[in-house]
């Protein structure tokens, strides 16, 4: 697969991701990541014969990488966005990242799935803005009309879950309910807070009162409780 084939009276970059042949516009490597400020094309990524070598990266996740810095359409799955941010952050592409983490944000995502990648990927993202994914998937399920089901319990856990009863019968006794919601930002900030132990102390913290531990929603990734 190759792209930005529209982009070809412009100076190409060359990549290769396991085997597969990519291409984009030089420049918006050269502009928009410090990770790729200083190459030049003198010696490699002139073309498809001398590529880039990307031996550490996955072709899918890079495709849906480039599909948004070309400004292609992407498929709006959250698998997708995650790969998406995976590769932003990984080569410190700022304007990428924060279009992922819109994404996350927005209504297309769950309130359970947004509280679920925040806590999965909080150890790996933790500096880059993850943390605001769970924080508004916990201002959604207080603010939502629906009951919290059982299934969202038995994944959040007791903790978590009473903390959000507690807040949703406090919201629906307000009569300024946005600045209630911007008024409990930080009692779920602090659930994030600790840079130093991030993700190991913020899943430790939603441990149930049993000793069990909030399963994930992500069958490829569970949550460590250790």
């Amino acid at each position: 697969m190759t792209k930005g084939n529209k982009y070809n009276n412009l100076p190409i970059i060359h990549f290769n991701v396991e085997g597969e042949p990519f291409m984009a516009p030089f420049y918006l490597f050269k502009l928009n990541s410090p990770a790729f400020a200083d190459i030049s094309l003198e010696y490699s990524g002139i073309d498809p014969e001398h590529p880039v070598d990307l031996p550490n990266e996955n072709k899918e996740k890079f495709s849906d990488f480039l599909d948004v810095l070309l400004d292609y359409e992407p498929e709006s799955t959250l698998d997708k966005w995650l790969n998406v941010l995976e590769v932003a952050v990984h080569y410190k592409f700022s304007g990428v990242r924060e279009k992922a983490l819109r994404f996350l944000l927005s209504e297309a995502v769950s309130p359970l799935d947004k509280i679920q990648v925040s806590l999965e990927n909080l150890h790996e993202y933790k500096d880059h803005g993850i943390g605001a994914c769970f924080i508004q998937g916990c201002k959604e399920l207080i603010a939502r009309l629906e009951p919290i089901s059982m299934e969202e319990i038995e994944i959040l856990g007791d903790k978590l879950t009473i903390k959000l009863y507690y807040f949703r019968e406090r919201l629906h006794r307000t009569r300024r309910p946005k600045v209630y919601l911007e008024d409990i930002s930080p009692t779920f900030e602090k659930f994030l807070e600790n840079r130093e132990e991030g993700y190991t102390r913020g899943i430790q913290e939603l441990v149930q009162d049993d000793g069990k531990c909030p399963k994930s929603v992500n069958p490829r990734k569970r949550i460590r409780c250790e």
